[in-house]
């Protein structure tokens, strides 16, 4: 993995960028998830969507996806009902990462910082996702029908998981290369429009990452008696937190601004839209 090209220094970086809330977020969802403590962070402020580099599994993991794994109910619907959008000064963290490690003779180890801020903002590695993906997305966004690479057809459709995830990587490597490439003439327009739309796209990802680390199965025929009947089901209690979180993120738009739900089932996709007019 990309990861062990990275000394451990290297890769401490951004984590003693971490500030202090954050760091101490995930110590109590480490060792003892106690919900009053946790929401006295996010009262204070603390960012829900900042992810953690774990060495043991090599990969990275969200205050979300701890809390789920640490069976911490309570804890974790605070975290749904209170997830902060991303901004742009936690984008910088990420940007001054690269910056750091950048050096305009190694093009390659460049690539590799570029992955491994993306992986940091997806809470995965972008490099498990399959090639082919990526360039189905491609070839859809150039109306390009029946390519196929290798005997594999890329006319077939692709999730919404990676359609974002390649959105994001892409808006993060052109404002990465706006920095890079014209630190003196930056053109803050452009550079704006990117970010808006980066952090616009983040947070329909996080959305559905929230949505798919809801413990245990969900079932097939749950009807709206059955839910009415059930309010302290714990499944029932996520979605709600859920629901809240999106509900006060609409009700603070400003004008014009706009908020993405992504929804569906198994082979059809729906995406709603809401703006602030």
């Amino acid at each position: 993995m990309m990861l062990f090209l990275f000394s451990d220094k290297q890769l401490n970086t951004t984590a003693r960028a971490m500030e202090t809330l954050e760091a101490r977020l995930f110590d109590i969802l480490e060792s003892n998830p106690d919900p009053d403590e946790i929401m006295k962070l996010i009262e204070r402020g603390v960012d829900c969507n900042l992810s953690k580099f774990d060495p043991n599994t090599d990969g990275f993991i969200s205050p979300i996806e701890l809390a789920a794994k640490q069976h911490a109910h309570r804890a974790l619907c605070y975290l749904y009902e209170h997830r902060n959008s991303p901004t742009k000064a936690q984008l910088e963290k990420h940007l001054v990462f690269y910056i750091n490690h950048y050096n305009l003779l190694q093009e390659e180890k460049n690539q590799l910082a570029l992955e491994y801020i993306v992986s940091h903002l997806l809470h995965k590695d972008i490099l498990e996702f399959d090639p082919e993906h990526f360039l189905i997305f491609i070839n859809a966004l150039n109306n390009i029908d029946g390519a196929t690479r290798r005997g594999i057809d890329l006319s077939g459709g692709i999730s919404y998981r990676v359609v974002l995830s390649v959105r994001i990587f892409t808006l993060v490597r052109y404002i990465v290369k706006m920095h890079m490439d014209f630190p003196l003439i930056l053109d803050g327009e452009k550079l704006t429009v990117a970010e808006n739309e980066l952090l616009h796209t983040l947070e329909a990802y996080y959305y559905l990452y929230d949505v798919d680390k809801i413990p245990g199965p969900i079932p097939e025929n749950l009807d709206i008696d059955e839910i009415n009947k059930n309010q302290s089901l714990p499944l029932i209690q996520n979605y709600r937190c859920i629901a809240n979180n999106i509900i006060k993120k609409i009700k603070q738009l400003d004008l014009n601004q706009e908020y993405t739900i992504l929804t569906g089932w198994d082979a059809h996709a729906s995406r709603k839209s809401i703006r602030q007019a």
